[in-house]
């Protein structure tokens, strides 16, 4: 789930300078799903839809105890601008603030490393070595290898 904009609350504003700015409010996938290229595809298309907007940016917050996620995130382009904290019933919860622009140079970027993972798993005969691989940038409209 996206929404556009970024909250009053101060600690996001100081972290999310760009704007404007679509924030990454919710990404689930299933366990059965992890390393499938799903959450990548998903990531993808949140990107996507970000530069299509004219977003400058693309901020989360994910928390601060939750390293694969942040790894995940990490290879998608996105870095800790921040952090911030709220109320969870009667806990107080502690997120980084990350963020990555948003646009077609940083959506063909973030292609050409699910591409290289999914390539490198699974090699059609016809790529015989890992430069090839390397060189795969898909176009930013239609997501199809780039002549």
């Amino acid at each position: 789930m996206t929404v556009r904009g970024v909250p009053d609350d101060p600690d996001v504003q100081r972290a999310v300078p760009l704007r404007p700015a679509i924030e990454l409010s919710k990404m689930y996938v299933l366990p059965d799903c992890h390393g499938a290229g799903v959450s990548a595809a998903l990531m993808d298309a949140v990107v996507r839809y970000a530069s299509a907007q004219h977003a400058a940016c693309v901020w989360l917050g994910v928390n601060q105890q939750n390293r694969r996620a942040q790894r995940f995130y990490g290879k998608h382009g996105f870095e800790v601008a921040g952090t911030k904290t709220f109320h969870l019933g009667a806990e107080i919860e502690h997120d980084y603030v990350m963020v990555r622009p948003a646009g077609p140079a940083a959506v063909n970027a973030s292609s050409r490393d699910v591409a290289r993972r999914y390539f490198l798993r699974n090699p059609p005969a016809s790529i015989s070595s890992l430069n090839t691989v390397s060189n795969f940038a898909p176009d930013a409209t239609t997501g199809m290898p780039a002549s």
